[in-house]
């Protein structure tokens, strides 16, 4: 798989100034890759998210492709209200979370974590039996992603740390495909 890295989401729906249609192509040879890779590196891609000034491509990456069973979202923000951590996550992941959450809302859980306490072993469990993990191995293999993300969105002091799609694949493995990570501006001189 062949992914435009842009600062820019919806690229898999994206169009190119090469006539190349979306972000994120499968490939089947190292020539396709090289020919999908050459048609987005240095080319600008249009989005809902770029606008109509678009965005230039200067790195791809290329990932083995992987085939999954579920897609789920997950994300941790830092929520005004609360004025701390909010979970955000659903069972409905690897599309336009916005979309679901407009159209959904009841899809959409929301999990406020308190900076004090953090996020203890038994939420996590339950957080991934809410969103649908169903054997208690993914449901401990998703527990164990979440803390750990959480812990890196403390530690780096992030504002963002969203994986969509968090993924169980054929054989229940649970993978993160895609993250996309915002750190506060004010924190720089502690986190270079």
């Amino acid at each position: 798989v062949v992914k435009a890295q842009v600062l820019a989401g919806g690229r898999g729906k994206g169009v190119w100034d090469s006539g190349l249609k979306g972000g994120v192509k499968i490939v089947y040879s190292k020539d396709e890759a090289a020919d999908i890779a050459k048609r987005m590196l240095g080319h600008r891609i249009y989005t809902k998210q770029t606008g109509e000034a678009g965005q230039i491509c200067s790195a791809v990456s290329i990932v083995e492709r992987k085939y999954l069973r579920r897609e789920f979202y997950f994300a941790i923000a830092l929520d005004r209200e609360t004025a701390g951590p909010m979970i955000i996550a659903s069972a409905q992941g690897g599309v336009n979370i916005e979309q679901v959450a407009a159209e959904s809302p009841e899809a959409i859980i929301k999990v406020p974590v308190d900076i004090e306490e953090g996020l203890s072993k038994e939420r996590a469990l339950k957080l991934a039996a809410d969103m649908g993990f169903t054997s208690s191995e993914n449901q401990a293999e998703a527990a164990d992603y979440f803390i750990k993300l959480y812990n890196l969105f403390c530690a780096n002091d992030a504002t963002l740390v969203e994986i969509n799609p968090m993924a169980e694949d054929n054989n229940g493995k649970v993978l993160c495909m895609d993250c996309k990570m915002t750190f506060d501006d004010n924190a720089e001189k502690k986190n270079p």
